[in-house]
């Protein structure tokens, strides 16, 4: 089994090169956004599909 890499919305924010408060209306607005995974310490993303969300608004 691959290793998953979590990214907290900070990581995500700093990788997507926005604010962390940009994450969250994308999370809201935009339907492809990647899915978001809640656990007791916080709120996590999934690296691959971030990085699949980049490569998918590539002009």
């Amino acid at each position: 089994m691959d290793d998953i890499k979590l990214l907290t919305v900070t990581e995500t924010a700093k990788l997507l090169s926005v604010h962390r408060s940009t994450v969250y209306r994308l999370i809201l607005e935009d339907s492809e956004f990647p899915k978001i995974y809640q656990f007791g310490f916080g709120k996590r993303f999934n690296k691959d599909d971030v990085l699949n969300y980049i490569h998918s608004k590539r002009i």
